[in-house]
């Protein structure tokens, strides 16, 4: 899945999702590297869940890496990013939930 997104200075970056490996790349229009940011599930207690090991429990999303470029901070990419593979993977980020409890 791939989105433009408009940043609030203007500028557009691209986000690439994976959903085999729960990232997205982030690019400029022209192709150049702008970030990545890679998830984890975890369990209600913050635990990692294994996708090879389905135990039925719940799981949220939970950032576990990122790296943006500095020139691009501020513009609200994290916070799309996050809403971007919730909503493809209909699973809440871990603040989400926390927020919601």
């Amino acid at each position: 899945m791939k989105e433009t997104y408009k940043c609030p200075d203007g500028r557009t970056a691209l986000l690439g999702f994976d959903e085999d490996t729960l990232g997205v790349a982030v690019t400029a229009p022209n192709g150049s590297f702008i970030g990545r940011f890679v998830f984890e599930l975890i369990d209600v207690h913050g635990e990692p869940i294994s996708l090879l090991e389905d135990g039925g429990q719940s799981a949220l999303l939970r950032l576990a890496t990122a790296a943006l470029d500095e020139a691009w901070s501020g513009q609200g990419i994290a916070e799309r990013v996050t809403q971007l593979l919730s909503d493809a993977t209909h699973l809440p980020a871990a603040g989400d939930a926390k927020r919601n409890q």
